[in-house]
């Protein structure tokens, strides 16, 4: 499977179960904190679950550059380096700001379906009243896609705060 290929199965495959309630940081790093839940592709009846979190630095959508750096999110595995992946994400018309992604995550593999792991993980989160984990699903062969996926739907859904945001900071820098 392709690059191209690998996206697209990422945009198809991709659920968000439970996102992030607070809007990003526009002028700050903001941390992400996930939980993405995946069919186990060598144990049946299991699910591979990736807990982590991306620090995006400062992600306010800028224009017009767009070369962004990704740390943590293991391309050489599917065969690929960074500028393979803003080349194919600039063809797709996914213009991610010119940012800086770190993952860090943990691995363990859950001993249950993708959906009883999703149930499981949405209870504890709704237990502890955890509104700043978003709750994932996707196939595993194209983690780090369905992951970036799910960051640039929050960065898109911040745009018009992020708008507001930086024409108060003009105002105050240049006032009447």
């Amino acid at each position: 499977m392709d690059l191209m290929e690998m996206w697209q199965e990422a945009v198809r495959t991709t659920r968000v179960r439970r996102r992030r309630l607070a809007g990003l940081e526009t002028f700050e790093n903001t941390r992400l904190p996930y939980i993405l839940v995946s069919e186990h592709p060598r144990l049946p009846a299991q699910s591979h679950v990736r807990q982590g979190a991306v620090e995006v630095a400062r992600p306010k959508l800028i224009l017009p550059e767009h070369h962004p750096q990704f740390e943590g999110f293991d391309f050489h595995e599917m065969a690929a380096d960074e500028n393979s992946v803003n080349t194919l994400m600039f063809v797709r018309g996914v213009r991610l700001p010119s940012l800086k992604f770190k993952n860090r995550q943990q691995q363990q593999v859950y001993d249950g379906t993708v959906e009883e792991a999703l149930a499981q993980y949405g209870r504890d989160l709704a237990r502890t009243e955890d509104v700043a984990t978003g709750l994932i699903t996707g196939n595993e062969g194209v983690w780090p896609f369905a992951l970036l996926f799910y960051v640039s739907l929050l960065i898109v859904k911040n745009v018009p705060k992020d708008i507001e945001r930086m024409m108060e900071d003009f105002r105050e820098h240049f006032p009447n």
